[in-house]
């Protein structure tokens, strides 16, 4: 592409509404460059081919659907991604937004979605789940104090933690909000026995209870 053509290219997609302030900026230095007569390098070149891409109509059209499409394909795993980046320093923005009850801008959306951790959090929980409503389980031999939290927030005693280990509690809930990118991490709330107060635990910190043995 001529400089006279990316000078003009430029001038076309300025009011798109998918054109974005950073990519106004690179743009408007990339115009200045070309205007004191200095060529561009490849990696500008590069940038710049990328930007022309997110900024077409085809690009214009997907994005005044984008509302619709958000309410209809992605809300679901909005909340599960939202549930799982709130608790971390990335895409806070868009976890804002969700968590609002707002659309997120489209483009920062499908980055976070697209992300290795969050494809990891969505395979998890959208799986079946290794356990069932009712099941009696105990903590595996990979259980330990700080993997269990109590449903009202928090970290419970190793005391709570001892007790389940030794003689388990019922599955009463599960759910598909992941907090770790990890394979076994589907939560289910678990509530001991001999207790009232329930507390949240991974799938892979858990295993079936064996059954009491007849006297």
């Amino acid at each position: 592409m001529t400089e006279h053509a990316i000078k003009a290219r430029i001038k076309q997609i300025q009011d798109y509404p998918t054109f974005n302030d950073w990519s106004r900026g690179f743009c408007e230095s990339i115009v200045d460059q070309i205007d004191r007569g200095r060529r561009l390098s490849e990696k500008q070149v590069e940038v710049l081919t990328r930007i022309f891409n997110e900024n077409t109509e085809e690009e214009v059209k997907k994005l005044a659907s984008w509302p619709q499409e958000y309410q209809n394909s992605w809300y679901d795993n909005a909340e599960i991604l939202a549930f799982y980046y709130g608790k971390t320093p990335y895409y806070q923005e868009v976890v804002r937004d969700i968590q609002n009850g707002l659309v997120p801008q489209r483009h920062q959306f499908h980055k976070m979605l697209n992300n290795k951790y969050a494809l990891k959090v969505l395979t998890e929980a959208k799986k079946s789940s290794k356990f069932n409503l009712g099941d009696y389980v105990v903590g595996n031999a990979g259980c330990q104090t700080n993997h269990l939290f109590a449903a009202d927030s928090g970290r419970l005693s190793h005391h709570v933690f001892k007790d389940f280990k030794r003689r388990g509690g019922f599955v009463i809930e599960i759910s598909n909000l992941i907090q770790s990118a990890a394979k076994g991490a589907k939560r289910y709330k678990i509530l001991p026995v001999g207790s009232t107060i329930a507390f949240w635990v991974e799938e892979r910190r858990l295993k079936k209870a064996p059954k009491p043995k007849r006297s």
